[in-house]
């Protein structure tokens, strides 16, 4: 037998076999399963096997450290922890402007928003003042006024 009537023969089988899984179906459905003899893809399932993982792991030495550092050092993930994310829908971001954002951070934030606020503020806005006034005094801007001045 030439490799040409094997095709034939195995055609016809097939055909057969697929006509009568065709009539019987699955609780009376006419469904249709393609006869498959052998993977598609070139080589055995252990070279597809060595293939995939080879593959996989090239590509999981770049991945993986990577979504390490995006999951566990990424400091914005852990400042902003427990804070609601931002909706598209603007309607659904209105409540960020009810709320006070320091009770976010809890105590601290507060301790630090109120030292900030009430203690630090004043010395930074004299020691500015302190700055204009000697830079004045420095250039000699408070003596505009000497080439008028008489001496009595």
């Amino acid at each position: 037998a030439s490799s040409s009537d094997l095709g034939a023969m195995l055609r016809q089988s097939l055909s057969r076999s697929a006509a009568l899984v065709r009539q019987r179906g699955w609780k009376g459905e006419a469904q249709y399963i393609p006869p498959t003899i052998m993977s598609p893809y070139q080589g055995g399932p252990i070279y597809q096997w060595l293939r995939a993982s080879i593959i996989k792991g090239r590509r999981d030495i770049y991945r993986e450290p990577s979504r390490w550092l995006h999951w566990n050092w990424e400091s914005t993930r852990h400042a902003f922890y427990g804070v609601p994310p931002l909706n598209l829908e603007p309607s659904k971001n209105s409540w960020r402007y009810f709320i006070e954002t320091s009770y976010y951070g809890g105590l601290q934030d507060k301790v630090w928003e109120g030292i900030y606020f009430y203690w630090v503020t004043y010395p930074i806005v004299a020691l500015m003042c302190l700055f204009v006034y000697k830079g004045l005094h420095f250039n000699d801007k408070f003596n505009f006024m000497a080439k008028w001045r008489t001496e009595d």
